[in-house]
């Protein structure tokens, strides 16, 4: 259902009393209608489900779909609505739709035929949705319904309502109380905020103004717990959700708040649905770090306006700190990156401590008459008798906090007849907590108590082991619960606001609350191991242990559960990184040096899979010196086999090949991490031209490979693909067999990214050999997995490898477009090859020769910064000396300076053939429409 076709006013009934009654609810409708028109001169439309509805429409979407436009709900009452699942349901869809909009007047009830559980007194509070509707002003038809529609009594008493409905609509005019339409949904929003905002309105035009600010990403909206933080947060969305798009998130909630939760709402904020479901594919995937990742959904989000609320946000501290340094880094990120238009909005019973947040504070709770609505809101839902208690008194003793209005809501709901009278007791928070276990049966206590133990949300499977209940038992006082206010839910998990859980627990011994937790996490445990995981989603089981174990001071048991966790999932997956605030904290408390250098190991892969190369290979240098007194060799070979890798990414070649060949100088004979340190090796000799001795590195390792079939089939494919690299640069014609062998055996085993690597070094080998359709084929085949899957690695090489392809063979603007989605991974130190590439397509364009000189200035600059630090890479000589060609041939620059860097190429690789074609066709691509008498020199040179 479309915007503009969204009725004015839902009409909710049981079509069989519309059946028995002949056609009066129909008529109704109609009579209805048009009375509104008479009164108004407007049209107002009126959905009828047996009217509007088409042959073919989706009857549940419609139906949510109009109920959630309307600007009002008619339920014709009778005992047939109440017992109808579909009218109650559509009651709630709208009660929580009204309350979005700060209403408590949109819902219109008729009583048509007598219905005893609205209009018996004795009766409320056993049914909820029937309490609500008799705390509405109702028109009493019970004893017209059997009258024709064009009586003087039913016609007097609908042109009534439509005065009603009139009134309303001018209040929507006037700005007096909510929009004159309903806001587009935002998901995620919790369900719990008990009732329409009240008063707040400095504060919300407070925040509006912070947003507006230019440059604002991060606002703080701060107040002690139980103020109505939440509901001011959700009534903003809401304002500005025609305008940007919102997210919620909550520290307390599921899924938690974290780098994947971030990313993940940010990402299904893109607005093409097909778009973010495959960017939520690839940013589950192995290939990208951190903050390759957020560079990703920033991309795809564009200018898109997006507001990400992230709640109970004092719960991410620990300490006045940020343990996890991951999304410490996310935030940062954000609001340091320019060209997006994301904000956050921290709710915040405690300061942050980020900087540049702009502070929001909720000083104080509603005053009167605000505070008499909220009771009066609640008591709309179940009369529990809050009318009867003095309101002044009631709001000096809570302070007017809302939280507090729903916990003594909570305990009276509780009671039959309610008795709990917070006034002489006194309404503080421990003292409500205390009123609200007493107003519990034992089993109950035992839920809540449970529930804080576990101090974030939980299943009622685990609630119900913890408390030692049946659990469909346990299901039936959660559901209780919340209903009574007292606990929240968030899909299938409850769980207790996070002050109120901790004041319940410190009644417990701490070395109880510790066993407890234990037994907690115990569970989870066992719960993880017997859930396949293909996710990160299938393992909060098992993070959720993790914590629990951490926070109940078992800190061997939760290192070995991250060991297993991350060489099972995590190190396969990328996402090492989920473990660093408990590998943080851990750093404090391990006592064991072998279980130290085990957990700074295992940061040091977490801080990588961030894209903090060089703090992950600070971390490990630190674990070396730790191992050194503990002289194990598996630990030595380990980490210098992993910093051999690290350096090797971060563009520092002499120190990853130091690194490996200190591994093979310690490795014992037959070691398993010979041949991965010879691979390595392999690949540092092979960027710094020393090709045979690469080629023996490869050799070396096959045999240490041997016949070990355990995890090294990968291994051997590994080898194969770095052989059949090393064979084209020297013009070897045993390179496309080895390429195209290693590709179809690493497909076969799943590994499309491995296989597209072949795919990539197959493409040069047809480009050696002129074969310029199959380089075409492979370089493109390569390109669409690294876009599909996101790899950063892939998308570069092979982004570089087709856009040099298609400049080849005169394809310029297809060229530029893969230039500019390699170059796009700036984070990666050897980009500057696809930024170089990026720059020769532009300049061939003829259109943006800014663009162009901005490329070629960059790609120098960064090979000259990394040949400062790696002076023996000929890719990076190449490279430069490209760059300072496109200057050269640009602007009139130095020919000279990019002969000089071909040269040092050259020097290093000695010239070989696949060396050599790559130069001579990026250089030919450049200088294709130019005359023979431009850079002469670097022509001779190059041939």
């Amino acid at each position: 259902m479309q915007p503009e076709d969204m009725p004015d006013a839902f009409l909710s009934y049981a079509r069989e009393d519309d059946r028995i009654l002949n056609k009066f609810i129909t008529g109704f409708r109609n009579r209805l209608a048009d009375e509104v028109r008479l009164q108004t001169g407007e049209p107002f439309t009126i959905f009828q489900d047996n009217q509007t509805m088409l042959w073919g429409d989706n009857w549940q979407e419609v139906i949510e779909a109009a109920v959630g436009g309307a600007r009002f709900l008619i339920p014709i009452v009778t005992p047939s609505f109440l017992g109808s699942g579909y009218c109650r349901e559509e009651v709630e869809l709208f009660r929580r739709a009204e309350q979005r909009r700060g209403r408590a007047d949109l819902i219109l009830p008729v009583h048509l035929v007598q219905t005893d559980a609205v209009t018996d007194k004795r009766l409320r509070g056993a049914d909820a949705v029937a309490d609500l509707l008799s705390g509405r002003t109702m028109p009493d038809l019970t004893a017209l319904s059997r009258r024709s529609i064009a009586s003087p009594l039913v016609k007097q008493t609908i042109a009534e309502l439509a005065r009603h409905i009139k009134e309303r609509l001018a209040r929507d005019r006037t700005g007096g109380a909510g929009p004159t339409r309903p806001p587009p949904d935002v998901p995620a929003l919790p369900d719990f905020v008990p009732v329409p905002v009240q008063d707040r309105v400095g504060v919300l035009d407070d925040l509006k103004a912070a947003l507006a600010q230019p440059g604002t990403v991060a606002i703080e909206l701060y107040g002690e717990p139980g103020i109505g933080k939440t509901a001011i947060a959700v009534q903003l969305a809401h304002d500005l959700a025609r305008e940007r798009t919102a997210r919620y998130l909550t520290a307390t909630g599921n899924p938690a708040v974290t780098v994947n939760s971030v990313l993940e709402s940010l990402a299904r904020a893109v607005p093409d649905p097909e778009d973010h479901d495959r960017l939520l594919e690839r940013l589950a995937g192995p290939e990208m770090d951190l903050l390759t990742r957020l560079d990703e959904v920033l991309d795809r989000l564009g200018r898109q306006p997006v507001l990400l609320v992230v709640d109970d946000a004092q719960e991410l501290l620990s300490g006045g700190a940020l343990p996890d340094d991951g999304l410490g880094l996310l935030l940062a990120e954000l609001a340091g990156h320019h060209g997006h238009r994301v904000q956050l909005l921290f709710v915040t019973a405690e300061p942050l401590p980020l900087r540049g947040l702009a502070r929001v504070r909720v000083a104080e709770g509603l005053p009167s008459p605000f505070f008499g609505r909220l009771l009066a809101d609640l008591e709309a839902t179940r009369a529990v008798g809050l009318a009867t208690l003095p309101e002044p008194e009631l709001q000096r003793v809570t302070g007017g906090r809302p939280r507090s209005a729903e916990l003594i809501y909570g305990i009276r709901a509780g009671q039959s007849p309610p008795a709990y009278d917070p006034l002489p007791a006194g309404a503080g928070p421990p003292g409500l907590e205390a009123a609200l276990l007493d107003s519990l049966d034992e089993a109950g206590a035992g839920v809540l108590q449970a529930l804080a133990v576990y101090g974030r949300p939980a299943r009622a499977d685990a609630v119900a082991h913890l408390a030692e209940l049946p659990e469909p038992e346990v299901g039936a006082i959660l559901a209780e619960l919340v209903r009574r206010r007292v606990v929240r839910r968030h899909g299938d998990r409850h769980h207790l606001p996070a002050a109120e859980a901790e004041r319940l627990t410190v009644a417990l011994a701490p070395g109880t609350l510790a066993e407890r937790r234990r037994h907690a996490a115990r569970f989870l445990e066992a719960a993880a191991r017997g859930r396949p995981a293909g996710c990160l989603a299938d393992l909060a089981d098992a993070l959720d242990a993790i914590d629990l174990h951490v926070s109940a001071g078992n800190a061997s048991h939760a290192l070995a559960l991250m060991t297993d966790l991350d060489e099972r999932h995590l190190k396969e997956w990328g996402h090492s990184d989920v473990l660093t605030p408990w590998l943080r904290r851990l750093s404090g408390e391990l006592t064991d040096l072998g279980e130290q250098v085990q957990n700074a190991a295992l940061l040091g892969r977490a801080l990588a899979h961030q894209g903090r190369l060089d703090q992950a290979i600070l971390t490990l240098y630190a674990a070396g010196r730790l191992n050194n007194a503990l002289r194990s060799t598996d630990n030595q070979l380990t980490l210098l086999v992993q910093l051999g890798g690290y350096h090797f990414r971060a563009g520092e070649v002499r120190r990853a090949a130091a690194r490996y060949g200190d591994a093979l100088r310690a490795a014992p004979a037959g070691h398993r991490m010979i041949a991965a340190a010879w691979a390595g090796l392999a690949l540092c000799r092979a960027e710094t031209g020393d090709f045979t001795a690469a080629l023996d590195g490869i050799g070396t390792a096959r045999q240490a490979v041997g016949g070990d079939a355990s995890g090294s089939e990968l291994l051997r494919v590994r080898l194969r693909l770095s052989e059949a690299a090393i064979r084209l640069e020297l013009g070897e014609r045993g390179c496309l067999e080895l390429a195209r062998e290693a590709g179809d055996t690493a497909r076969r085993a799943g590994a499309d990214v491995l296989g597209a690597r072949c795919d990539e070094v197959l493409a040069r080998a047809w480009m050696l050999r002129d074969r310029r359709e199959d380089a075409l084929a492979a370089a493109a085949a390569a390109y669409r997995v690294g876009t599909r899957v996101g790899s950063p690695e892939l998308t570069r090489t092979a982004g570089t490898t087709l856009a040099t392809v298609r400049l080849w063979r005169g394809e310029i603007e297809p060229a530029l477009v893969a230039a500019r989605v390699a170059a796009r991974f700036r984070r990666n130190p050897l980009v500057a090859e696809a930024i170089a590439v990026k720059g020769v397509a532009a300049y061939r364009t003829g259109r943006d020769d800014r663009l162009a000189a901005a490329a070629f200035r960059e790609a120098a600059q960064r090979a000259r910064d990394l040949l400062d630090r790696q002076p023996g890479s000929y890719r990076l000589h190449e490279t430069h000396g490209l760059a300072l060609a496109g200057l050269a041939l640009q602007d009139g620059g130095d020919e000279e300076a990019a002969v000089a860097a071909y040269r040092r190429a050259i020097a290093v690789d000695h010239d070989v053939p696949g060396a050599a074609r790559r130069r001579q066709v990026l250089f030919a691509a450049l200088t294709a429409e130019e005359s023979d008498r431009v850079l002469p020199r670097l022509r001779d040179l190059l041939g």
